[in-house]
């Protein structure tokens, strides 16, 4: 009687946990829609594909389920919005390794060329959100990161 109590203690604690941990469904091209609607600019290039995505990030296209990648192509704005949905937790890990390898160039590069973007840059960051896995570089990201955010409530 009590191996039956505790395995289906065991279950149920189980259920509890898995129910209360972040499973999102989120449209990441509504969130970039919505994104490039409080944008100040339009000259963002789009990154398309998953072998563009792997290209400019070098983010593996077998570890995305689904992505939306924007950037500045105007050497003079640094402006960059990735966002990307993982298959899995180990997948998510690399995303987010590939994203803060990304963010570190970045900082790098502001500090030794453009050294008026680092303010700016300090105030962004890579954020994790279960599967997501999100960098967003720009003027505005914290207006810009509160829409991302947003769509996880």
């Amino acid at each position: 009687m009590k191996k039956i109590f505790i395995s289906v203690l065991g279950i149920v604690l189980a259920f509890i946990f898995s129910a209360c941990s972040a499973s999102y469904d989120v449209d990441l091209s509504a969130v970039m829609n919505e994104i490039n609607g409080s944008l100040d600019s339009t000259d963002l290039t789009v990154v398309e594909t998953k072998e563009e995505l792997e290209q400019y990030y070098l983010i593996n296209g077998e570890d995305v389920d689904s992505f939306e990648a924007e950037f500045s192509a105007n050497s003079t704005t640094m402006t960059e919005i990735i966002l990307v949905k993982a298959v899995d937790e180990k997948a998510r890990e690399n995303i987010s390794k590939s994203l803060d390898n990304l963010y570190v160039s970045r900082m790098s590069l502001a500090q030794s060329y453009a050294t008026e973007n680092v303010p700016m840059l300090e105030k962004c960051s890579v954020q994790e959100d279960g599967l997501y896995v999100s960098l967003i570089i720009s003027d505005n990201a914290e207006e810009l990161r509160k829409i991302y955010n947003s769509y996880f409530k």
